[in-house]
């Protein structure tokens, strides 16, 4: 619940901010709010349990935070700052694909690993796996350049332009509320996901729509489609991901979910914006974001695509009631 919230609050909130003083209190706003809630969590928070002594592993941590690092820049410079086969695109993919191999070599000796390898022998958590990373990096592209089209090319405010995604977030969250009901009272879960990605990509393709002369209205209500789809995604996504983990496994099965919704996010911006900058740069004024929108859209409906392909290979496994 408090992640459809934020995403809905996310894009209003730092609108407002934009709008009313600059853009870099975006990132200002973060500090008060951290320090509430380390005050919050200080104060009221008293874990019961036995001290336990684990072995922290820094060699896994910082193996997949250069290939994080490293694949992020590379999708972030290639074919924008330099060239796909420039000496520093080619340095980026070696970096990235070292690290990640040897990321994978250490998390099967560690002790306590990042993540532990066995939480892929199960079949359900690997699809889950990417039916997060393909709805991240959809609902983060989705939710960075749709706002282009509404300021640029309808005129919206900033603000204007996060209330204009509405219809997106409530679908997104609405679908995961209803889902999340149906799954607790003994519904099956594999249809959802299967559905969500076929809708999902049909609501990306209907952002072909969107043109210098639509209409704002019609701008945002083509949105609610793809919200709807990725909120079925999600939702069942978060179901298999801890009902396929055991339990000492959950903490680590919940960051490793979290982390790829992460990094799905950040490649699927850099990705997209890369081809957005491209498109829009070859025509000038609306017609260029229209164009670069367009792109995205495109690039969203293959992610979405993806994930319907995945979905298909979920198993419908009871999920545990205790």
């Amino acid at each position: 619940m408090l992640l459809p919230a934020a995403m809905i609050g996310g894009p209003l909130l730092g609108g407002f901010l934009t709008d009313q003083l600059n853009w870099r209190w975006v990132f200002y706003v973060n500090v008060p709010v951290g320090a509430v809630t380390l005050a919050i969590v200080g104060a009221g928070v008293r874990v019961r349990t036995e001290r336990v002594r684990a072995r922290v592993d820094l060699a896994g941590a910082a193996l997949l935070t250069a290939a994080i690092l490293a694949l992020t820049l590379l999708s972030s410079w290639a074919g924008a700052t330099y060239a796909w086969m420039s000496p520093q695109i080619a340095a980026l993919a070696l970096v990235s694909a070292a690290a990640l191999a040897g990321f994978v070599a250490v998390e099967r000796r560690a002790a306590e690993p990042v993540i532990p390898p066995r939480l892929f022998r199960d079949r359900n958590f690997g699809v889950a796996q990417v039916l997060t990373f393909t709805a991240g990096a959809a609902i983060i592209a989705a939710a960075t350049y749709l706002p282009q089209y509404m300021q640029h090319v309808r005129g919206m405010s900033s603000t204007g332009s996060g209330l204009l995604l509405l219809p997106l977030m409530l679908g997104m969250m609405g679908a995961q509320l209803a889902i999340g009901r149906r799954v607790s009272n003994g519904g099956r879960y594999r249809r959802y996901p299967i559905a969500g990605g076929a809708l999902a990509t049909v609501g990306a393709l209907a952002l072909l729509l969107l043109g210098t002369g639509t209409a704002t209205w019609a701008a945002s209500a083509l949105t609610l489609a793809l919200g709807v789809g990725l909120g079925c995604l999600l939702q069942p996504a978060l179901l298999i991901t801890m009902n396929s983990a055991e339990p000492r496994d959950i903490g680590a099965a919940s960051g490793t979910q979290t982390l790829l919704r992460t990094i799905g996010g950040s490649l699927g911006v850099a990705v997209l914006g890369s081809v957005f900058a491209q498109r829009a740069q070859a025509e000038s004024g609306p017609a260029g974001i229209v164009a670069g929108l367009h792109a995205v859209a495109i690039g969203t409906a293959v992610l979405c695509a993806v994930a319907f392909a995945a979905a298909r290979f979920v198993r419908e496994i009871p999920l545990r009631r205790a």
